[in-house]
């Protein structure tokens, strides 16, 4: 079983239709070998100099054999960081982290999902229908007296 991230975008209307993205949250094995083109691959243009740039830092205060070295640990800081930049990225889209959760494929975890989201719909509507006031002509008098 694999762990789901669900991502919803807040709503803008008043319907229930929401947008819900779910990822994989695992080791990126392309975010290892080359973190330029899981950068493209998840629209991260905007990081590739900064990518670049931690490179070229890197080359010029080390030697060679260092440099390589320092590429491989960028390149794996990089890949263990995925999921995170992922919620900073969808961040800026007006998207939330929801939940995480453990199934065995994506749609599984999109009915998890919604089980969830339907059960805490129906909670709210049944507290709402049962509300009963215990003062009188619902004025505004405190419930509990102590004195």
């Amino acid at each position: 079983m694999s762990y789901y991230e669900i991502y919803t975008r807040n709503k803008i209307s008043n319907d229930d239709y929401k947008e819900i993205i779910i990822h994989r949250d695992r080791f990126s094995l392309i975010a290892f070998l080359f973190p330029p083109l899981w950068l493209i691959l998840n629209k991260n243009i905007f990081l590739i100099p900064i990518y670049i740039f931690l490179g070229y830092l890197t080359y010029l205060f080390f030697e060679v054999s260092y440099f390589l070295v320092s590429i491989f640990f960028i390149n794996l800081f990089v890949a263990l960081q995925t999921s995170h930049l992922r919620e900073w990225i969808l961040g800026f889209r007006n998207y939330s982290l929801q939940m995480v959760v453990k199934a065995d494929n994506q749609m599984s975890a999109y009915h998890i999902y919604n089980q969830y989201y339907f059960d805490q719909n129906n909670i709210k509507e049944h507290n709402k229908a049962n509300i009963v006031s215990d003062r009188p002509n619902n004025e505004d008098t405190p419930i509990f007296n102590i004195f």
